[in-house]
């Protein structure tokens, strides 16, 4: 049959048959870090600065003007994602209003093709995207892959990272990066483990146990206020 040329090769027409992911619920977001953990109001604005400025060199206010390298997959921002989920929402359909067919709309993201096939072994980041109602109404979703069991994982945008591990470390008794890391591979589709230790190795209540500065690396210890 007839095929399209993209990065990965020529994808046959067998695979650009529509994809369903399983209905399962909405998925539930990242919690809003505001307090908890131990964690005062005022701690966490500046752990959290302190957790960015390690990941990416900005602090949480500066990352609009950030935008990840290509070879830091893992990392997206919302404006990414929305496009992520902009492409799959229309990658059977097309934009009829704007005389795009489907073929024609593939081709212009033909990088796509790779993440949107259906597969049922060898799943990973490049196979198996789908999007998941959010929960919280008003009809949002979330841009998801498989993981090893079938479930979907979301990703999480970078300005709700820190949020993410708040909930999975520090609300559920400042779990070790080990720990974590087997929370977010049921939930999570782009939290690897470098991300992880950045927020354990900077987290207050952790550092204090250890008897370190949250802000060690840079000289700057995060105190109670």
């Amino acid at each position: 049959g007839k095929g399209v040329e993209t990065g990965d090769g020529v994808i046959g027409e067998e695979d650009l048959r529509r994809f369903v992911p399983p209905d399962e619920g909405a998925l539930l977001p990242p919690m809003v870090a505001i307090r908890g953990g131990g964690l005062t109001e005022q701690q966490i604005p500046l752990h959290k600065d302190e957790f960015y400025t390690r990941l990416v060199g900005k602090p949480f206010a500066e990352l609009s003007t950030y935008t990840p390298p290509v070879h830091l997959a893992n990392l997206k921002t919302r404006a990414q994602l929305d496009e992520c989920i902009f492409i799959a929402k229309h990658w059977d359909t097309g934009i009829p209003d704007e005389g795009v067919d489907v073929l024609t709309f593939r081709r212009r993201n033909k990088t796509f093709y790779t993440k949107m096939l259906v597969s049922n072994e060898n799943i990973g980041r490049r196979t198996g995207h789908h999007l998941r109602t959010l929960a919280g109404g008003e009809n949002k979703q979330v841009f998801c892959r498989y993981g090893k069991n079938g479930e979907s994982l979301m990703y999480v945008a970078l300005e709700d990272l820190y949020d993410a591990i708040f909930e999975i470390h520090t609300l559920k008794g400042h779990r070790s990066w080990a720990g974590c890391k087997k929370v977010v591979n049921l939930k999570y589709a782009n939290i690897p483990q470098e991300h992880l230790r950045q927020f354990i190795e900077s987290c207050p209540v952790c550092c204090e146990r250890k008897g370190v500065g949250g802000g060690k690396k840079r000289g700057r210890k995060i105190v109670s206020l």
